[in-house]
């Protein structure tokens, strides 16, 4: 039972095991209003093909408001939004999953940087203080914190794609990234052309029909709608914003 439970829960229909989702949370400060002005925009790193995770860069918020963030380590719980919650369960299972040691095995340097950026807030900002120097710890407070669902495979692998399987009448999106906005739109036909035998709208040619009304429901002398809400329809000279022309005198 231990070992089912930890299992994506499409393996039951015969899915394979790959990918596992394992989660990684992200922490995030927010800069004082006194040193906001410090950051007009977006700064971001150039990402590093070695390492799978961007670095820590700052983002100018439609609100003014400047987030500094985030690094990225395993998470004990899918849903720890926390900085103290944890899942015994959720753990167990990532701690447990081969894939995750061959992928930390891999990354050691960069999983040595950001245990630093989750142990002290000074090793946090010394990374954002690497695009703007001004930056200190006393500029900045605690901000949210985030948790990516990160599909992984037995190697070690990211798996930054779609990733949709299933049957007949069997679907399953085991991975679902952000896509760009274009993209979108073809993803519920396309998933339901190549999994499914029963057509899923916008798939089907034609927008499906509204089901009849029974006869004894119809009626060649149906009353108005208002008046079958029990309301009296409104006219032109009960309205209140009808102006009447006086009369010659």
């Amino acid at each position: 039972m231990r070992r089912a439970a930890v299992r994506p829960a499409s393996t039951k229909s015969g899915d394979p095991v790959d990918p596992r989702i394992v989660p990684f949370f992200g922490e995030y400060y927010l800069v004082k209003p006194h040193k906001r002005h410090l950051v007009q925009g977006l700064i971001y790193p150039v990402p590093d093909p070695r390492y799978p995770f961007l670095d820590i860069h700052l983002t100018k918020r439609v609100d003014g408001a400047v987030m500094v963030g985030p690094n990225a380590f395993l998470s004990m719980g899918r849903e720890s939004y926390a900085r103290r919650a944890f899942s015994l369960r959720d753990g167990s299972a990532s701690v447990s999953f081969p894939g995750f040691w061959r992928f930390a095995g891999r990354n050691m340097r960069v999983a040595l940087r950001e245990s630093r950026t989750v142990l002290s807030t000074s090793a946090f900002i010394a990374e954002a203080r690497k695009y703007v120097p001004d930056l200190g710890v006393d500029d900045v407070v605690r901000g949210p914190r985030g948790v990516r669902a990160q599909a992984m495979d037995s190697r070690g692998g990211l798996i930054d794609d779609f990733v949709i399987t299933g049957s007949d009448r069997l679907l399953h999106v085991r991975n679902a990234p952000s896509p760009e906005p274009p993209h979108r739109w073809p993803l519920p036909s396309t998933s339901s052309r190549r999994h499914c035998s029963v057509p899923i709208w916008p798939d089907c040619k034609q927008r499906p029909q509204r089901r009849a009304r029974p006869a004894a429901c119809q009626s060649k002398t149906s009353p108005p709608r208002a008046r079958r809400n029990g309301l009296t329809p409104r006219t032109a000279s009960s309205s209140p914003h009808t102006i009447k022309a006086p009369e010659p005198t």
